[in-house]
């Protein structure tokens, strides 16, 4: 060695530990440098006598044309891209799918227009639902008031001797004096009267 910290020292005296240091950084001498590295290199290597025993393959190697994994998945894709078309709704999905791509409307207009046809479709059928659900209420109430008040009514009254047009003029004048009254007053409340 003609440089560095290690002046005048042999290349035999430098403890392993050194060179290993050397082996990693050493600015002083090049050629000593590539030395120590080589050196590390070969006592790395000789300390490893016996060579490892190699690993087992974890899966036995077979013939790949006599598996039937390799053979059959194309006839398996095949049979679900046959069953899948003869579905109703795909075709349907591919068709819009291939108009869409076709005319390249913007996306978000594309993606606009389904959510409120989806959203109307949605609240007009929950409003049919809640429509129907409400009528049977009301049936059902309807139906128990009547049951009641059927219940609550003399048996032994005759319907001959019931007055009928007195009690249907009478519910008749009455309905038309309120409808006259009704509309006199949300005329004057406008101003449409006159004095």
């Amino acid at each position: 060695m003609v440089v560095g910290p290690l002046k005048e020292a042999t290349y035999d005296s430098i403890s392993l530990e050194r060179l290993r240091k050397a082996a990693k950084r050493y600015t002083g001498d090049a050629e000593f440098h590539k030395f120590a590295k080589a050196y590390i290199l070969l006592h790395d290597l000789k300390g490893e006598e016996e060579e490892p025993v190699p690993c087992l393959p974890l899966v036995p190697k077979t013939n790949v044309s006599q598996d039937p994994k390799t053979v059959s998945w194309k006839s398996e894709l095949w049979l679900a891209c046959k069953r899948l078309w003869q579905l109703k709704w795909f075709r349907w999905c591919l068709f819009i799918l291939v108009c869409t791509a076709m005319l390249r409307p913007a996306f978000s207009s594309v993606m606009a227009k389904m959510l409120v046809a989806s959203m109307r479709l949605t609240i007009r059928r929950v409003l049919s639902l809640l429509a129907m659900i409400l009528e049977g209420i009301v049936d059902e109430l309807i139906y128990q008031l009547e049951f009641t008040l059927r219940g609550a009514l003399p048996t032994d009254v005759s319907f001959q001797e019931t007055a009928r047009h007195s009690y249907q003029l009478l519910s008749h004048i009455l309905a038309s004096v309120f409808g006259a009254s009704v509309t006199f007053l949300v005329s004057l409340r406008r101003g449409q009267v006159q004095a």
